[in-house]
Formats: structure tokens, sequence, C-alpha cells
């Protein structure tokens, strides 16, 4: 076992969340059944070629039914390529878009619930966990950002005269807003408490702590005030956000280089190896009658969380 697994209550599979759990069931289902798939993929492209060999020479002289025959093998044998690769290509789509928000959840439960991972990454180990949140750090600023500018546009839009109440693409641009604010605060508090423990170490080099601006509520609430100086509050508020976030970027970035060179990492990725072990666990709670279903399943809940 490697370097920072001696911790049992994190190996325990029957403690981890049911929604991380249920996902990782998904994961094992989609990975079984890509791999059924490609197997199938390769049997009956065989199979089609096959067909296609035995071709009646001078097929144009042969009789109706010897043709007919022929085509209708060669037709199923193609229709079934042809289905078994529009699989493998809808699992090969499905399974990056799950993989992100199995990371997002195992990174959440090890962060409240283990203190190996958060003290590893305090200490600049797993450069590639690092590396990971650095990239989702920037990518929730541009997404929280750009909500935020989009209703600035909106608001600014408006007539002296007109109201935010009754202004549904307002309001929804609103919940948005609140939905970006709330992924981007729980960013903002991860990094402050590994800056907290760096700084009690490593004070020279701790990642710069962010201020605070509780972006879920904050937005929303100066969005909802309904008077001439909304659009002037919400134009200061993303600017204050991108001036903050900008310093923390630059600070994060610097992180990640020294995680990737120091020379004692002996995990590359925590989350990645605890991953590693659920999987294994997972395989064995999948029911086969199941699998169709947690299939369409999956790609409808995919939607619904890349939407929220």
């Amino acid at each position: 076992m490697q370097s920072g697994f001696n911790d049992s209550s994190v190996l325990d599979y029957s403690r981890i969340p049911p929604r991380l759990k249920d996902l990782l069931r998904r994961e094992v289902c989609l990975l079984d059944s890509k791999e059924q798939i490609e197997a199938a993929l390769i049997e009956f492209n065989e199979e089609h070629r096959e067909v296609q060999v035995t071709r009646p020479p001078f097929f144009f002289m042969r009789k109706s039914a010897v043709k007919e025959q022929f085509n209708q093998r060669l037709s199923e044998t193609r229709n079934t390529v042809e289905a078994l690769q529009k699989g493998a290509s809808k699992l090969t789509e499905l399974l990056p878009r799950l993989h992100v928000w199995i990371f997002e959840e195992i990174e959440r439960y090890l962060l409240t619930d283990n203190s190996i991972f958060l003290n590893g990454l305090a200490k600049y180990r797993f450069p590639v966990d690092w590396a990971r949140m650095l990239k989702r750090f920037e990518y929730e600023c541009q997404q929280f950002a750009s909500a935020v500018d989009q209703l600035h546009q909106a608001v600014s839009a408006l007539q002296p005269e007109q109201r935010l109440a009754g202004q549904l693409q307002i309001m929804d641009m609103v919940k948005v807003a609140r939905a970006r604010g709330a992924r981007m605060d729980l960013e903002i508090l991860t990094l402050n408490r590994i800056s907290i423990l760096q700084k009690s170490t490593n004070p020279a080099t701790a990642l710069i702590e962010t201020p605070v601006m509780n972006c879920e509520t904050q937005s929303a609430r100066v969005a909802m005030i309904d008077d001439i100086n909304t659009r002037d509050l919400l134009a200061r508020f993303i600017a204050r956000f991108k001036q903050n976030t900008l310093a923390t970027q630059a600070s994060f970035q610097k992180q990640v280089q020294i995680a990737s060179t120091r020379t004692t990492n002996d995990v590359l990725s925590y989350v990645e190896s605890i991953w590693d072990i659920w999987r294994s666990l997972a395989v064995h709670e999948i029911n086969p009658a199941q699998m169709e279903r947690l299939l369409i399943e999956t790609e409808r809940m995919l939607e619904k969380h890349e939407q929220a």
C-alpha cells in the first residue's frame, strides 16, 4: 500500500456518501458496457468482412433469391456494427463528463473528512491534484465572472422606468449567478483552508488567502436592488471579484509549480489512488439486470448536473 494510505476510515467504502457511491457504481457500469461493446465490435466487424468476402462472383447475374440473401446478411452485420459504434461513441463521450463529477465529489469528501489529503496539499504533495484544482478554480472564476457580466449587461439595457420585478430573463440570470457563486464560494473556502495550514509551516511560500466575498448571496443581493444604482453596484462587485481572484490565480500557479518539482512526491494523486480502491469495491455492487437503466439514467443525471 502506498505511503499515506494508513487511514482505515478513509479506505472504508461503506462510509462514503451515498451520492458518491452511486456515481462510482455508474462509472463501473459505463466502463463495463464500453468493454463489452468494444469486444462485440471487433467480432461483428470481422463477421461483416467475412460476409463481404462471400459475395458470389458475377453477382449481377445471380438469381434474385441469392442476391437478396446476401444483401440481407450484409445489411444485418453492417447495421449491427453501426449500432455498436454509436454505443461506443456515446460511452466515450459520457465517461469524461462523469469523471469530472466524481473528481469533485471525492475531493469534497476527502477535504471534509480526511486530514491526510488536506495536510498533503499544504506540504506540496499530490501534484496532479494540485494541477486539477487549479484548472477547476480558473474555470469556476471564468464561469462566475461571465454569469455576473451577463447579468450586468442585462440590467444596464433596462430603461430607467423599468423595474426588475417581472423581468423573467433577468431573474433567470440571477439564479445562474447564484449557482455559479455557490461553486465559487466552495473553491475559495477550500483554498483558504490550505492557506491557513501553510502559513503555520511554510509562510514564505504560502498560498495567498482570498477574501471571502460570499459570491452566491452577494451577486444575487446586488442584482435584486431595484434602483438606478444596481448596474454600478454590479460593475464594482465583479471588478473587485476579478481583482481578488487574479492575485489568487497567480499564487495558485506558483503552488502547482512547487508541487510539480518536489522530488519527494510518493503519490502523484491522492484522489486517483483512493478512487482506484473504491472503484474495485464498487464492481461487486453492480447488478447486470440494472445496467441498461443505469446507462439511461446516467446521461440524464449528467445533463441536469452540468446545468445546475
